[in-house]
This record gives C-alpha cells, sequence and structure tokens, in this order.
C-alpha cells in the first residue's frame, strides 16, 4: 500500500493487464528509458522463431544509440519461468537475420543501421514482470545476453512503482 499524506488516502496494489502494462511503457517511454529510442511495440517477427517454428511478436523493440544495439522488451503481467526463454527465442533470431530486420526499421538512420550491423552486438534484453523468482533472476545473470529485470506495482489511483531488480 502507498498512503497520499497529503489527500490521506490509500492506494492499494492492483493488478493491470499485460496490454495495459505494455501501453503505459509505451506512453511514458522516454521518463522510464530516456537512452533508449523505441522502434515499435509489438514488432511482430515470422519464421522458426520459438520452438516448434512458431512466428513471434516482440512486446517492444528499441534501440540503445550509445551502444548501438537492439534492445527486446519482454513484458508478463506476473512471473512467468519461461519469460528468459522467450526473450532468447526473440534475441537469437534478431542475431540470426540482423541484416534483415534492421534493412526493415524505418525508425533508423541508414548510418544508424550501419553501425548496427558493423558492431553485430546482440540485443539488450529487458524483461518486466510484477516479481521474478530468485532461479529468473540467477538465470538472468549468468547468460551472456545482457538482460535487465525490472519489476512494477501498479496501484489503485494509477501509480506504477517501476524498478530494475540490481
Amino acid at each position: 500500500m502507498i498512503f497520499d499524506i497529503r489527500t490521506k488516502e490509500k492506494n492499494e496494489e492492483t493488478e493491470i493487464s499485460e496490454k495495459k502494462l505494455q501501453s503505459l511503457i509505451v506512453e511514458n517511454f522516454n521518463l522510464f528509458f530516456p537512452e533508449l529510442k523505441i522502434i515499435k511495440s509489438e514488432y511482430a517477427i515470422k519464421g522458426n522463431v520459438r520452438l516448434f517454428g512458431m512466428s513471434g511478436r516482440i512486446d517492444i523493440l528499441a534501440y540503445n544509440p550509445v551502444e548501438n544495439n537492439l534492445v527486446i522488451f519482454e513484458l508478463k503481467k506476473e512471473h512467468s519461468r519461461n519469460i528468459v526463454i522467450q526473450a532468447i527465442d526473440y534475441s537469437d533470431f534478431i542475431e540470426e537475420n540482423l541484416e534483415l530486420i534492421i534493412s526493415r526499421i524505418d525508425e533508423l538512420s541508414i548510418e544508424e543501421k550501419k553501425i548496427v550491423l558493423q558492431l553485430n552486438k546482440p540485443p539488450k534484453i529487458i524483461l518486466v514482470a510484477n516479481s521474478f523468482y530468485h532461479p529468473t533472476i540467477r538465470r538472468a545473470k549468468r547468460l551472456t545476453n545482457e538482460i535487465s529485470l525490472y519489476q512494477y506495482i501498479y496501484y489503485s489511483n494509477q501509480l506504477l512503482q517501476f524498478e530494475e531488480i540490481k
């Protein structure tokens, strides 16, 4: 609970849908991630992305102009043991098809596209959920991909608490 001293209101933690969470992050992207440039929400990737040849959708695809690499956001309403695997699947697919994917991104300049292709860095992964189990945190720290975990709490008066797990 968060208590507003000015209004004397209690703000209880409440559930939020994954779509609403995604919408809040996209609408306030520059506040949460000022160092990143959003490319697209619901970025569709087609082909043998996931197990059994399924296509997929990256919740949010962004670009880091300082590190010159793509950033994959995977959002979950609540903890999912598969969140890391899903994001790694997307990352692997991007690495294997980087030239094609970069060529289809209109939000990047020609110069940015050239740099991304030359450096050929693996995408950074940002996972967002209302909680993470210890094995997920441990696994994320051990993988070679750079993975950041963000935990959120949504409150009844439309407050969103958003913080990185270190």
